[in-house]
């Protein structure tokens, strides 16, 4: 009897929905019934009355034709997805001209998507449930969404936040703003749509990364590093072990454009490269481009990262402090006056000190050789941002950042004899500042703009103080020698840029703007000897004083237009004018010229969707560079220092090609497969430098011109569930140079590594247990060894003198052995009391312990057949860290 009934009621509730439920209404039970969803215009007449007959126990291809049999609409299949569109107006029916076809009226609706403190969330995406019509916000956290007449869902989502989805109806131009949660459980995290994805987004070569990203990655010694992430990407080689270099797509260091809030960064790393610049706990959003560059990026040649920092919460004071092995994080937000100012302080800085002052006084050996080390990094990072109203916010951004390096030895020859003695001193320090000051703006609802003047200040020096002394007695040290060399550099830049964006319809979006930037350029070296004969103080003094100054003035000018041609057809076109102003050189004692330099660069990217999952995307850009690094190693030091393009050197240029296929079969899979290929033009290189003070003054004179060449094929499969991540990303490369003055013909590049492989796993274990891996193996660099060892002819005074000398015959001629290594790494969590989170990490880098080869021993077999021997070295061992963080 109760199943009689249960059917009874059954039936007839299913023939109520029938008769008194809408179109609208039906397939809403269909999408939850039977997962599919339903893709139309909202222009649909999908609000009038269903009266046909219950779809219940209908299979999904019946239910279509019942549901939709009389109606003025027609339905195909894509997979999972029902598109519905209008039937076709009938042939027998009086044709209107397309000149007179009145079009469709869209209104615009715009907004700001921010999280649950007030922070502007940058590449959220918004769309349109039904028509899965949306787009993505920019750096201010701004939406622009053209919508037909109608009712709307619109929802918004963000990376780690629960999304927001509003029912609206449009009968005119609206705002609508979003606030998203920060998710407190992970599995109810699901992003239906992330407009910033390969598939959706027109440009190549482009990834995103968000704080998540970067807090989740591993990390050596327990301190997230932005540009150790990166360097797991596709296309990207890591250079020397533990050095936070970039060499993407066959490009140098210095060929990468690295910007925090809009304002370049020259010096980008701490401890020679051990850490990076970037302070991830005030880090808001990261773009990084290898390829497809928009026209509103210039000044680099290979890569362009662009690092927004978090503007802080405009309604409650909280922040974090984490404490490492090496180093210690506090940052710290939160109003000045709620809901209008706010503020958000990160501090860096590291006591390494506490441990090798102390170590250097206590270890002396046994013949009375005293050792004093001493270094010490800080990162300093503030924002302030005032918000007038919706359309009107001023934000300042400051950054400091600096490394200190001091290294005494004191030495008395040996316990026998202690008449002579040497007191060295040595001390390095390089530092940087930069600072923005911005006005955005809103000046009608589909135009918007930005103003600011931008600074940066980089300085860096290099100090060594020898004396040697012949020692009477242990209070009389008569001083021998003294010899004091100093290097010193500074940069400076001052401009202002103005950005704009204006969407006038739906299918466009374009950018436009300038800079003007004012480049100031005094590195100097400086050396000077004094010798002292005897202890009467007769003094013998040499001194050597080489300075160099120079600067330069760039203008630049750009625009770009995201256009979507038709519903499966977009297309980035734009270009990039810059005007670059340089004096007279007066390198080398040879007085040019000045001269300005016109650069257009083109750019261009397009994307066509094959299938609602599948989508092909090629681009073809040209970059440019007016500013070099002179290096004297592959490491960051500081004796590098920046100069301009000159009337005799002239700007770097480059040519990239690239295309590939983007996949998302299902929410969980992401699949990627890229090519690319890359010439260079104008690239620098030291003829045959090979000491740590590189000569400023004959810099011109003694570097080279030659071209570079670079291409490959990448490809990368990510997995995502709320619990796993997966990701691997491979690179199959070839990396070339051509130097005529150097060698005839191309030779690999010292960083042609042919294969590269990451693969990571990130695994939440528990509501409190996260587990990071990361297995990195590439291909080893490459060095130079001599081919031969012969005789070779010196003939000084015109006299003959045979002397044996090595021969060398290509650079880069051989390859160490491959390099990989595995880390690993845990995360615990504890909620406290009040929203507060305790938070331990252990890590582990090199976790089996692989001495990579960081250099090569070269030796000759004397004593047989003369022939080489190579030895590679290696010395990082396995390194095991923990950190411990809280936030309040």
């Amino acid at each position: 009897m109760k199943q009689l009934l249960t059917i009874l009621l059954l039936f007839v509730g299913s023939m109520q929905l029938s008769a008194q439920s809408t179109l609208r209404q039906q397939m809403e039970w269909m999408q939850r019934e039977y997962g599919v969803h339903f893709v139309y215009d909202a222009t649909l007449p999908v609000d009038v009355p269903y009266r046909g007959e219950a779809l219940r126990h209908k299979t999904v291809d019946e239910a279509l034709r019942t549901l939709f049999a009389g109606q003025n609409i027609t339905y195909s299949k894509r997979r999972n997805n029902i598109v519905l569109r209008a039937k076709a107006t009938s042939s027998l029916l009086p044709q209107t001209s397309s000149l007179s076809k009145p079009k469709t009226v869209l209104f615009l609706l715009q907004g700001i998507v921010t999280d649950e403190n007030g922070e502007p969330l940058v590449n959220a995406s918004v769309y349109e449930v039904n028509t899965r019509k949306g787009c993505t916000t920019d750096e201010h956290g701004r939406y622009l969404l053209y919508l037909p007449p109608g009712t709307h869902q619109v929802r918004a989502s963000y990376v780690g936040h629960d999304a927001q989805e509003n029912t609206l109806k449009l009968t005119a131009n609206a705002q609508q703003n979003f606030r998203l949660v920060n998710a407190v459980e992970l599995e109810e995290v699901e992003v239906t749509a992330d407009l910033n994805s390969a598939l959706f987004t027109t440009q190549t070569g482009k990834t995103t990364l968000t704080a998540e990203d970067l807090d989740t990655e591993f990390s050596l010694l327990s301190a997230p590093d932005l540009v150790k992430t990166i360097q797991r990407i596709s296309g990207v080689a890591p250079g020397t072990e533990l050095a936070s270099d970039l060499y993407v797509h066959g490009g140098n260091g210095d060929e990468n454009l690295f910007l925090i809030d809009g304002t370049p960064l020259y010096h980008t790393n701490h401890a020679f490269g051990l850490f990076s610049s970037f302070n991830t706990d005030i880090v808001k959003n990261v773009d990084f481009y290898k390829s497809g560059f928009p026209a509103r990026y210039s000044g680099r040649v290979s890569s362009v990262i662009d690092a927004r920092t978090r503007e802080g919460d405009m309604e409650r004071y909280h922040g974090s402090l984490s404490i490492g092995l090496t180093e210690g994080r506090l940052q710290v937000e939160g109003p000045i006056v709620k809901n209008k100012t706010s503020f958000n302080i990160g501090l860096r800085s590291s006591w390494v000190d506490l441990v090798l002052v102390p170590m250097s006084r206590i270890i002396k050996t046994y013949e009375q050789e005293e050792k004093q080390y001493s270094y010490n990094l800080h990162d300093f990072n503030a924002k302030v941002t005032h918000r007038f109203n919706d359309r009107n916010t001023l934000w300042a951004s400051f950054y400091s950042g600096g490394d200190r390096l001091d290294y005494n030895e004191k030495w008395n020859n040996c316990w026998y004899d202690k008449t002579q003695g040497w007191d060295d001193h040595t001390s390095m320090a390089w530092g940087k500042l930069n600072g923005t000051l911005c006005w955005d703006t809103q000046l009608r609802p589909n135009l918007t703009g930005s103003v600011a003047l931008v600074a940066t200040r980089s300085n860096s020096s290099i100090g060594i103080d020898e004396q040697d002394f012949r020692i009477d007695s242990l209070e009389n040290w008569n001083p021998l020698t003294h010899s004091v060399k100093d290097n010193r550099t500074f940069m400076r830049d001052l401009g202002a840029k103005a950005d704009f964006r204006f969407t006038p319809n739906d299918r466009h979006n374009i950018r436009f703007g300038g800079q003007l930037m004012h480049h100031t350029f005094r590195p100097q070296t400086f050396y000077k000897v004094v010798y002292y004969n005897d202890p009467v103080n007769n003094i013998d003094t040499a001194y050597t004083d080489a300075r160099y100054r120079t600067h330069s003035t760039e203008l630049t000018l750009y625009g770009e237009d995201e256009m979507r041609l038709t519903d499966r057809f977009s297309l980035n076109l734009g270009a990039s004018y810059t005007a670059t102003f340089v004096p007279a050189s007066q390198s080398g004692g040879l007085r040019g010229v000045g001269r300005t330099y016109h650069e257009f660069d083109p750019r261009l990217a397009m994307k066509y969707e094959i299938l609602p999952w599948l989508t092909a995307k090629a681009s073809c850009t040209r970059m440019s560079q007016n500013v070099h690094r002179i290096a004297s190693s592959l490491i960051s030091l500081p004796t590098d220092f920046w100069v301009p393009t000159t009337d005799r050197v002239r700007p770097t240029t480059s040519w990239q090609w690239a295309a590939g296929l983007y996949a998302e079969p299902d929410k969980h899979w992401r699949l990627g497969i890229e090519g690319y290929y890359k010439l260079t033009d104008n690239l620098l290189q030291h003829r045959c430098w090979g000491g740590i003070m590189p000569d400023v003054t004959n810099w011109e004179s003694d570097i080279t011109m030659g071209r570079g060449r670079a291409y490959g094929v990448e490809l990368d499969a990510r997995y995502h569930t709320p619990r796993l991540t997966l990701t691997a990303a491979y690179t199959l490369g070839w990396s070339e140079r051509n130097f005529p003055e150097l060698h005839e013909g191309w030779f690999f590049d010292q960083f042609d590594n042919r294969h590269c492989l990451d693969l990571s796993a990130h695994w939440k274990i528990s509501k409190h247990v996260t587990a990071m891996a990361a297995w990195t193996f590439h291909s080893g660099n490459r060095i130079t060894l001599p081919r031969h060892y012969a005789l070779e002819p010196i003939i000084p005074d015109g006299s003959m003198i045979i002397e044996p000398g090595y021969v060398y015959e290509e650079p880069n001629n051989y390859r160490i052995p491959a390099y990989h290594r595995l880390d690993a790494g845990f995360d615990f969590h504890r909620e406290g009391r009040k929203g507060r989170q305790h938070i331990w990490n252990l890590s582990v880098y090199n976790a089996y312990c692989r001495f990579n080869a960081m250099y090569v021993e070269v030796r000759q077999n004397w004593w047989g057949d003369s022939s080489f021997q190579a030895y590679s070295r290696g010395f990082i061992p396995i390194i095991p860290s923990f950190s411990y963080t809280f936030k309040f």
